[in-house]
């Protein structure tokens, strides 16, 4: 697919080797020559990346390697551009073979797929055990102690339940860790993301203002659609990166977030052990986005002054939604540990509510794009999922006086929340879904380039 000579691309594939504890060479196979294209998939909202991977068999791999569905693929690639770059190494397990066609009589054609090598420990495990401490202390010793993985923070703040005491139901340890981690919340009622990156062997921790309050990654280079020139070339000189595609689809369903009771909601929690009843009428704009720091030259992608009847959608109390809790489950009499779904009041409670409010907003408006993929690579930090990038739309027509307008409906500051990096024969494309809260009321940040 590629040699460490040819750099046209923006990237090079050392090498691609199968193994397997069934395989008499313990340094496995290397089918570099073999692979057409690999695809590697990002999420913020997944403990594990994925990949696809597509090989052109002449050597009867499929019959003499005989794939069951539990070998070892281990991927290594590098920037190309950069003297020096240090090579991204990826672990995975082949998950379950996609599709084997084909070609002609002597070539077939075999795609599989793969997940993260510890996603597949992982599912080989159970944990059925109890845990005292943070949330992310809890997470960290599950990560440490089952998947041998660290786990690195990006919060600012601690998480508002503190001094937790659970036993962990018969799940494996990933499932675990993500149960935990969405039960719980910063102390202003974020959402909080554990998630795994293509660069880089830890696991990230991060809440979901730290995020957003970073500044963009290519703030010197923003991504621009509809621009006359195509800088494609990543040097000193550029001003911009082109976006070669982009889509938008399945957008603004405020109905569906209505339906959720998400927007207005009235919400009861009753405590079997205390016997004590709460109850909370949930209003996303003076609950949710009343947590989230908007700029004065921002609005927030909830718009507050929608009414239908005269009355505010967030007004309306679409769902009642119950919870039945229970306080005291390892009260030893000291008060020192709480259970995991444990608040002494309905505005402990409400936090997640506004976690899962603000969660699904986050999703309300997404965009991907397409872009060259060269300088993700270079260093050894993740550059994708997690990140700020300033995206910029030229509106479809100039004023009159000639002079470029921007589409600020599609223009701003956004989260990239999944990546796809896809590496065929002649290039690197980068596909970045993105997300956004606010947006810009003018376009003057936009213009900025400093």
């Amino acid at each position: 697919m590629s040699s460490p000579t040819n750099t046209s691309k923006g990237y090079v594939l050392e090498s691609v080797v199968i193994n397997s504890a069934r395989f008499l060479d313990d340094g496995g196979i290397n089918i570099l020559g073999a692979v057409t294209d690999i695809e590697i998939f990002e999420d913020l909202d997944s403990t594990y990346i994925t990949a696809q991977i597509a090989i052109v068999d002449t050597f009867r791999l499929y019959d003499r390697l005989d794939f069951q569905g539990a070998e070892y693929v281990t991927i290594t690639v590098k920037e190309s551009e950069q003297a020096g770059s240090i090579a991204t190494t990826k672990r995975f397990v082949v998950s379950k073979l996609l599709s084997t066609k084909k070609a002609n009589e002597t070539t077939d054609l075999i795609v599989l797929h793969l997940i993260e090598d510890t996603a597949f420990l992982s599912n080989l495990i159970n944990v059925n055990r109890s845990y005292t401490g943070s949330p992310y202390d809890i997470i960290s010793m599950i990560s440490l102690e089952y998947l041998n993985k660290s786990i690195q923070s990006y919060s600012d703040t601690s998480t508002y339940q503190q001094k937790l005491k659970l036993i962990v139901p018969n799940m494996n340890p990933m499932d675990a860790m993500t149960w935990i981690k969405n039960r719980c919340t910063t102390d202003t009622g974020l959402p909080l993301y554990l998630f795994s990156t293509f660069i880089g062997q830890d696991l990230s921790f991060a809440d979901l203002g730290k995020m957003l309050s970073a500044t963009p990654i290519n703030k010197k280079m923003p991504f621009v659609y509809g621009a006359a020139r195509d800088y494609s070339e990543i040097t000193d000189q550029v001003r911009f990166i082109p976006i070669t595609a982009y889509n938008i689809e399945d957008n603004e369903d405020m109905y569906r977030l209505i339906s959720q009771g998400l927007v207005g909601a009235d919400y009861s929690f009753y405590d079997t052990m205390s016997a004590n009843y709460k109850e909370h009428k949930f209003d996303t704009g003076s609950d949710a986005f009343s947590q989230i720091e908007v700029k004065e030259n921002e609005r927030t992608t909830f718009a507050d002054d929608f009414k239908l009847n005269d009355k505010l959608l967030q007004k309306y109390q679409s769902k009642h939604m119950s919870q039945i809790t229970q306080s005291g489950a390892y009260d030893d009499g000291s008060n020192r540990y709480n259970s995991l779904d444990q608040d002494k009041d309905a505005a402990g409670h409400n936090k997640r509510i506004i976690s899962r409010s603000l969660r699904y907003f986050l999703n309300k408006s997404p965009i991907t794009i397409t872009i060259n993929g060269r300088g993700f690579m270079s260093g050894d930090y993740n550059r994708t999922i997690g990140n700020i990038v300033r995206i910029v739309f030229l509106a479809n027509r100039p004023n009159e006086q000639g002079d470029i307008k921007l589409d600020m409906k599609k223009s701003g500051d956004y989260l990239i929340y999944g990546s796809k990096h896809t590496f065929t024969p002649t290039k690197y494309d980068l596909h970045l879904r993105c997300v956004k809260i606010t947006s810009y009321t003018d376009d003057t940040i936009l213009r900025s380039i400093s």
